[in-house]
């Protein structure tokens, strides 16, 4: 005689944080609303696509939370050297 289980599964994350997808380091990128200074060493990999209409539409992201370090020392050589591509690099002061 053939059993079947059911079993439902709740996972809770705390989007409050985020962490490093390769290197599990968390990721600070806001000081909060009453500190003036905040280091903003951030970054992410992701694409999006979709369809949109006058009055609505929808989308949908994949992305990955990667550290600065990773994307400085793993990430970006893979892909420069994997690839042939150069990484362009803007510098905002305001």
């Amino acid at each position: 005689m053939k059993t079947q289980i059911e079993k439902q599964i709740t996972e809770t994350k705390d989007f409050s944080k985020y962490h490093c997808d390769i290197c599990q380091v968390e990721i600070k990128s806001d000081g909060g609303p009453d500190v003036d200074y905040a280091d903003d060493n951030s970054s992410q990999i992701y694409y999006s696509f979709g369809s949109r209409w006058d009055s609505n539409g929808h989308n949908t992201e994949v992305k990955l939370d990667i550290c600065v370090k990773c994307l400085k020392e793993k990430v970006q050589p893979l892909l420069e050297n994997t690839f042939n591509v150069k990484f362009r690099e803007t510098i905002t002061d305001w």
